[in-house]
């Protein structure tokens, strides 16, 4: 039977050296809990959460020297990972509220709306060090989004309950390290679109929020008016412009038809001639 389940608590370890290829090749569960595991530790327990086809779904870090560098390393694999649902990081006193702001980051980009939707959608529990209550109110709201909804609508709800709420998005944005700028944000909406977006912001969080919107979408719905106003003006010129090219074919080609016209009666008046 394959090993599935691999457990090394409070082993004492300092250092540890992964090889992939001999790890076993289903290993779902995976414990180095009490131990001495740093960053460097965590470099090699990357390989199997960025391995092809990972197979890892719970790690157990708790009780190590892992610290914010750690977190990172930790973080920038778990990016695209789709396999890990269970990260514990309990009793790593060294992570500090960067560490806990990668981890937000990690379940709910804040930076932009497409960054939220790139999150990751997969982590269902993360077990936290001691942390600002802010970080863990924000990071275990994003991972139940990612509970209720998996697969495919947690980046869609995350951007609706942060993005669009501006009191949400201001805390998470301090969290992360972000410069917030609602203005910032609906600018890279689709013109097109923000009236939907608008709409959305008035039904999900009140007329508060719709207010804060539109101010700080009045640039993009100008935009969008003087767009659909220069768009209808270059509509107008070009029908025009057509209309004198067409006008000017119709004229080559009368020019032609009477000067076909006038020939051959010349050739029938010479024809009679020589008859």
């Amino acid at each position: 039977r394959p090993i599935e389940r691999l457990h090394c608590n409070a082993c004492s370890l300092d250092s540890i050296k992964i090889d992939s290829n001999i790890i076993p090749r289903y290993l779902k569960v995976l414990s180095l809990a009490g131990s001495y595991i740093d960053a460097e530790g965590c470099r090699e327990v990357a390989k199997l959460l960025q391995k092809k086809d990972p197979t890892l779904i719970s790690l157990h870090l708790n009780g190590n020297k892992i610290d914010d560098e750690g977190v990172s390393v930790l973080v920038s694999a778990l990016q695209n990972n789709t396999s890990l649902k269970k990260l514990d990081l309990s009793q790593n006193n060294d992570i500090t509220s960067k560490g806990g702001g990668l981890l937000l980051k990690l379940v709910n980009d804040i930076s932009s709306i497409k960054a939220t939707m790139q999150s990751n959608h997969t982590l269902q529990t993360i077990v936290l060090p001691e942390l600002d209550v802010d970080y863990r109110i924000y990071i275990y709201d994003a991972l139940r989004f990612n509970v209720d909804y998996y697969p495919r609508r947690p980046g869609p709800l995350k951007v609706k309950g942060a993005q669009l709420h501006s009191e949400q998005r201001a805390v998470m944005c301090r969290l992360q390290g972000v410069e917030q700028s609602n203005a910032a944000l609906y600018k890279h909406i689709d013109p097109f679109i923000l009236p939907e977006v608008l709409s959305l912001v008035g039904r999900i969080h009140g007329r508060g929020e719709l207010f804060v919107a539109l101010l700080s979408s009045i640039a993009g719905i100008i935009s969008t008016v003087n767009r659909e106003k220069y768009l209808e003006e270059q509509k107008a010129f070009h029908e025009a412009k057509l209309k004198a090219i067409n006008a000017d074919l119709a004229a080559i080609r009368n020019a032609k038809s009477e000067a076909a016209t006038l020939e051959n009666d010349q050739q029938s008046r010479k024809r009679l001639r020589q008859n």
